[in-house]
């Protein structure tokens, strides 16, 4: 036990809290992050080569994802990659295979979101509203997808899509 008695006068409490606030934080620099590699830096510049409407290119590095990495997710992000390469080269057959492939694996809930999303399109493309209305359904019972892609649904579901 502590045999000498503490001030608690208001001013040695104040005193006390002023020192404490004056204590020096040392701020460490943020480490720099972890260096993509393999099929997951292979999947970043298939995404860069998409952005850039290097379709041909996109392609080829999305198809190295899926013969180099054995993750599920990454190869479901793969096929959504080509997938969306094969409707903006309008080949929705391709397309929809694809995006059914998508879901077959093993995709994250943005990836499942999209791809029933774009499958909705599709079937109000080819004017089948049935199947979109339940792809677009089926997009907004998703767990953790993303508020853009449930507003894509949802609209979806107020408009057919015609190819806007």
């Amino acid at each position: 036990m502590l045999s000498r008695p503490y001030d608690t006068t208001p001013q040695a409490v104040a005193d006390i809290a002023a020192e404490r606030a004056r204590k020096t934080v040392r701020v460490t620099p943020a480490e720099k992050p972890a260096e993509v590699s393999g099929p997951y830096k292979v999947f970043e510049d298939a995404q860069a080569l998409y952005k850039q409407r290097k379709l041909s290119e996109a392609r080829d590095a999305y198809m190295r994802v899926l013969n180099e990495g054995a993750d599920k997710v990454l190869h479901a992000k793969a096929y959504y990659g080509l997938a969306r390469i094969a409707a903006l080269e309008r080949n929705p057959e391709l397309s929809e295979q694809l995006f059914r492939k998508v879901l077959e694996s093993s995709p994250d809930p943005d990836t499942k979101t999209w791809s029933l999303v774009y499958l909705g399109r599709l079937a109000d493309s080819q004017g089948q509203r049935e199947q979109a209305t339940e792809n677009y359904n089926a997009a907004l019972k998703v767990d953790g997808a993303t508020e853009e892609a449930r507003h894509a649904a949802e609209k979806g579901l107020k408009e057919s899509f015609n190819g806007k």
